[in-house]
Parts: C-alpha cells; structure tokens; sequence
C-alpha cells in the first residue's frame, strides 16, 4: 500500500512538471514569429538560440565527456542532434512562410506521433479508448491538410511549404524525444545530450548562413538577446529537459494529451496579441485533435511505467 502510494505521489509530481513546463514554453512560437518575421534570418535565430544552450552546457560537456566516449553513445547522441537541428530549422522557416497560430494548429498532431512511437520503442500498451483517441485526432490532423484543399476560409489559408516543414518539425522532435529518453534511461544526462546537440545545431546552421551569405540583423539590441536565451536556454534546454524527464515517468500517451496545453496557450496568445486570425479549417482539425486528446488522457494504462529513471 505504501509502495502504491510513493508510486503515484513521484507520478503526480511529474504530471505537474510537464504541465508547468509546457505552459511556460507556449510563448516561445509566439517570440520566434515576432523576431523571424522582421529583419532576422531564421538560420541567424537559430544560431543565436544554439548559441547560448552551447556556452551554457560547455562546463557539463567538459565534465560528462567520458559518458558519450562509447561509439554507439555517440553515435546515438549526434543522430539527436542532427534530428534536432533539421527540426528547429524546419520550426523556424515554417513560422516565417506562414503565422504562429498556423504551425501551432499543425503541432496538435505531436502526440499522435509520440504516442505512436513510445508504443513501438518502448512497447507501451494502448488500450482501445487510446486508439480511437489517435483515430479521432489523426482525422483531425487531415482535415487542417485537406478541408483548405476544398474550402479556404479566413485569414490563414493552405500554406503547404509551411505544413511541410512543419510535420518535419514533428517527426523530427518524435526521433529526438524518444531518442533522448532512451539515452537518459541508459544513464547518458540530458542535460549532455541537450548540449551536444545545441554545438551541432550552431555548426549546420553557421554553415547555413555562409552558404546562403545570410547577413546579421540590423540592430541586436537587449531584447533580441533576451528573446534568444529564452528560446535557448529557457525553451530548448530547461522545459525540454524537464518535459522529457517528465515523459521517462508518465508515458508518451498522457505526455501527449499534456502537450495540448502548450499547443493551446500557443494558439490564444499570437490571436490576442498579435492580432492574427484562425482559419474555419484550423478550428476545425484542432477541435476534432482535441477530442481525440481528451480520450487518450482519460484513459487508464493497465501497466506501470518503471520507476527507476535517470534524469
């Protein structure tokens, strides 16, 4: 009985990390729009984001540095990286080419991904009310695709180079989420990984900028830096820190229902504040992923996730 009890009291202090976590990362779509859309290259945003989780996580990847010296490690922990840096990458021009609300509403499809994928790697049960909340979602991810094919209605129509990025953005974010529980499970800190993939993220998108002859913003003043390190540190570091240790204890399935949190405070705030507009096909699509949500995060898991995590 008491074991139950320690059980669910650790559970309920995760479940309460990954909200608060995800809320806190809502404005992070928000700041990337406010920025990329006017004199700042999305490659120069990227390199400044990275930028700081590097010279942040330098001392950690000084100190931990003979916990990636296998080469299956290390391997493992540059594939993160390389996922990570095509996901962020792909975010960023994906919010440039259209508007934060839009590629907010093609994040509600995340935890059908995620749920997807825990259940394949880490062979997690999904019960029938889990599938047909998938099956209700993945109806509604089609419709933001198909129902602007033969309707378009509102501010925001079909962008298809911006949902094609973004569901890059989503099965990219899927590989490193899970890749990185697996490595955090096998004793290899996020916190290390986080910062392998932060330097490999300055080198693809320094190389990005060269390439294309990517000229820095006219002013970098206070606000530009400070936006940066939140989306860095704060976002890319912190809450992804703690919404994957959070994901190692819950499960993919009420980590993804969670993820609605985020997704929602991530549609209401640029509506609010920077006045953009949902379109009769976003309304739509999300209200039916929603719905699916709402029936993976009422479900009951008949197993127990181990407890015994490194984090």
């Amino acid at each position: 009985m008491l074991k139950n009890k320690k059980y669910f009291t650790k559970k309920s202090f995760w479940i309460w990390i990954s909200l608060v976590s995800l809320a806190l990362a809502s404005p992070n779509v928000m700041i990337i729009r406010m920025f990329v859309a006017g004199d700042v290259d999305p490659f120069f945003w990227v390199l400044m984001r990275s930028l700081t989780v590097a010279i942040v996580c330098l001392p950690l990847l000084i100190i931990w540095r003979k916990k990636i010296s296998k080469p299956e490690i290390l391997r493992d922990v540059i594939f993160s990286g390389a996922m990570m840096a095509i996901a962020i990458i792909a975010h960023t021009k994906a919010i440039e080419l259209s508007s934060a609300s839009y590629v907010a509403v093609i994040a509600l499809a995340y935890p059908i991904f995620l749920v997807t994928i825990s259940a394949w790697m880490f062979r997690e049960r999904i019960t029938r009310r889990a599938l047909a909340g998938i099956g209700l979602g993945a109806l509604g991810g089609a419709m933001l695709v198909l129902l602007p094919l033969a309707v378009s209605t509102g501010s925001i129509g079909f962008n298809l180079p911006a949902t094609i990025l973004g569901l890059i953005n989503l099965v990219g974010f899927t590989l490193v989420t899970a890749n990185m529980r697996r490595l955090n499970e096998q004793n290899v800190p996020l916190a290390l990984q986080i910062g392998v993939s932060s330097i490999i993220m300055v080198l693809v998108a320094g190389l990005l900028i060269m390439v294309g002859g990517v000229q820095p913003p006219v002013k970098m003043g206070l606000d530009l830096w400070l936006a940066a390190t939140y989306s860095g540190v704060g976002v890319m570091l912190l809450i992804r820190w703690a919404s994957t240790a959070a994901y190692s204890h819950i499960g993919g399935v009420m980590m993804g229902a969670f993820n609605y949190v985020e997704v929602f405070l991530a549609i209401l705030l640029p509506v609010f504040i920077l006045g953009e507009k949902l379109s009769l096909s976003m309304v739509i699509g999300g209200v039916l992923i929603v719905a699916g949500v709402y029936l993976l995060g009422n479900h009951k898991n008949p197993e127990r996730l181990n407890n015994r995590r490194q984090v």
